[in-house]
């Protein structure tokens, strides 16, 4: 998932035009103005072999153009770093904002200035008001350093505001949506970090909400699917219903969804039909989920199972994961896991693993949530839903299919 993180004192100013919510020297940031833009940096200081690091902020002033011209101009702005010049990206991609600006970005890393590592990521918006270039860039920081400054251009980025009018961040539907959560299984390969490839099964869900917001995930902790679209935006977008007539219903749906941590927005348009209660969306069905009634309980041992396995030239490795969930009519649960691992090279082989404590407790179903309460005080509310309606064979909880598990007769 990417989430954001919880936003920090910011201080909102105008820059040439542009209004925008600045880290200020609260957050040790130190910010110098030119005739060309505005720079912000910020020193990090650490005991040991690192010793620190930097981060920058960049801001130009907008530079004329039209929107169509932004890809030419943008990838202009990139070659200006020349440390990361001739690096290919990492990650790159476009979009819009919610204010229907074009939006592009691009990702670089593992350059060296003055035998220090450098990271970079470099964003750019077209809006009537020209260009808008943005630059962030990592000096020699560790990783928790480096995300959480970054973290800090990402909210910066989402709170531009180009010209007036236009608005921060925010995902808001048109208030004409309709209500109910679906689930669609999708099944295939995809490669694995070992070099070969995994069979999956997921069931994937599509939460609707009046307001037209929809979410890709249950929402924890039983929030809100506003409140869930607030923190967790890259599981979230916008929809609405388009076609049909007076004597049929729409036949399309528009999907606007938030790509990055950005605001970075992507749009499609897919067939959309209602059939019997379910769904179909570009020819797959989504099945309606039900709520789970307050008080429900289950009785029996479900076993969720993932294993992942490959090898390349001269490595090999494998990984595999259990976890079993124990749930009785009396309102009892038991909870246990393994996790087991592998790598061998040429020279070495490691392997190993670790068994989960074995927990115990109370749980509640209710709505979409499972709440455990362990023996212990400590509590924890996980999403739940069951994809067949009236079986309890699978049960998906927190996006993992948990399969119920039958003693063969002796």
């Amino acid at each position: 998932m990417l989430g954001l993180s919880p936003a920090r004192a910011a201080e909102e100013t105008q820059i040439f035009g542009m209004t925008v919510s600045l880290p200020g020297a609260s957050e040790g940031w130190a910010r110098k103005d030119a005739s060309d833009g505005v720079l912000l940096n910020r020193t990090w200081l650490r005991e040991g072999r690192r010793g620190g690091g930097a981060a920058l902020i960049q801001i130009l002033k907008p530079v004329p153009g039209k929107p169509a011209a932004l890809p030419e101009a943008f990838a202009r702005f990139v070659a200006t770093f020349k440390p990361l010049a001739d690096k290919r990206p990492i990650t790159k991609g476009g979009g819009l904002t919610v204010n229907g600006h074009a939006f592009v970005f691009d990702r670089r890393c593992c350059g060296r200035m003055n035998d220090i590592s450098v990271d970079s990521v470099s964003v750019g918006i077209a809006s009537p008001a020209g260009h808008h270039f943005l630059r962030f860039v990592s000096l020699g920081l560790s990783r928790d350093d480096e995300k959480a400054a970054e973290a800090e251009f990402e909210a910066l980025v989402r709170s531009l505001r180009p010209q007036a009018g236009d608005r921060a961040f925010e995902l808001k539907g048109d208030g004409k949506g309709f209500e109910g959560a679906y689930t669609h299984l999708s099944t295939g390969l995809r490669p694995n970090a070992f070099g070969g490839m995994d069979f999956y099964a997921d069931n994937d869900v599509m939460l609707f909400d009046p307001s037209g917001l929809f979410s890709r995930r249950i929402p924890k902790h039983g929030l809100g699917i506003a409140e869930h679209c607030r923190t967790a935006p890259t599981e979230c977008g916008t929809y609405r219903l388009l076609g049909g007539g007076f004597l049929r219903g729409p036949d399309r749906i528009e999907l606007l969804e938030a790509d990055n941590r950005f605001g970075m927005l992507t749009r499609r348009e897919e067939s959309f039909t209602r059939e019997s209660g379910d769904l179909v969306i570009d020819k797959g069905r989504y099945r309606a989920i039900a709520p789970l009634a307050r008080g429900t309980t289950f009785e029996g041992t479900w076993r969720h199972f993932f294993a992942s396995s490959g090898s390349g030239a001269f490595t090999s490795g494998s990984v595999a994961v259990e976890r079993m969930l124990t749930l009785g009519r009396d309102g009892r649960f038991r909870r246990s896991g393994f996790t087991g691992f592998s790598s061998t090279t040429e020279s070495a082989s490691v392997a190993g693993g670790r068994s989960r404590p074995a927990e115990a407790g109370h749980y509640a179903i209710e709505g979409r949530t499972l709440t455990l309460t362990g023996d212990d005080g400590t509590t924890e509310r996980l999403s739940l839903f069951a994809p067949e309606a009236g079986s309890d064979k699978l049960l998906v909880i927190e996006g993992s299919n948990y399969l119920k598990q039958y003693r063969t007769a002796r």
